[in-house]
C-alpha cells in the first residue's frame, strides 16, 4: 500500500475553527480526507457551516475549485469542550 493509497482512507482532526483553520480544512477535504474541525468557542463553530459555504463558493467563482457541495460534506465541526487550555 503505497503512503498516498493511506493517506487517502484516513480522516485529519483540525483544532481550530478561525480562519486558518478553516483554510487547512478545504486543503484535507479538497484531498479526498475526511475532516473534523473543533473549537472550544461555540461561536466559531456555529458559524463555522456558513463560512466554509461562502469561502467554497468564492473557490468556485474564481475557478478555483469544482464541486464545492462535495468538498463541504467531507467536514464536520465539533464544539471541543474537552480541549485543555493552559
Amino acid at each position: 500500500m503505497s503512503s498516498q493509497t493511506h493517506i487517502g482512507s484516513s480522516g485529519v482532526a483540525i483544532v481550530g475553527a478561525g480562519l486558518v483553520g478553516l483554510g487547512w480544512a478545504i486543503v484535507f477535504a479538497r484531498a479526498g480526507l475526511n475532516v473534523r474541525v473543533f473549537d472550544h468557542s461555540a461561536e466559531l463553530v456555529a458559524t463555522l457551516p456558513d463560512k466554509l459555504k461562502q469561502s467554497l463558493a468564492d473557490l468556485e467563482r474564481f475557478g478555483l475549485i469544482e464541486g464545492p457541495d462535495e468538498i463541504s460534506r467531507q467536514c464536520r465541526h465539533e464544539l471541543g469542550a474537552e480541549i485543555e487550555h493552559p
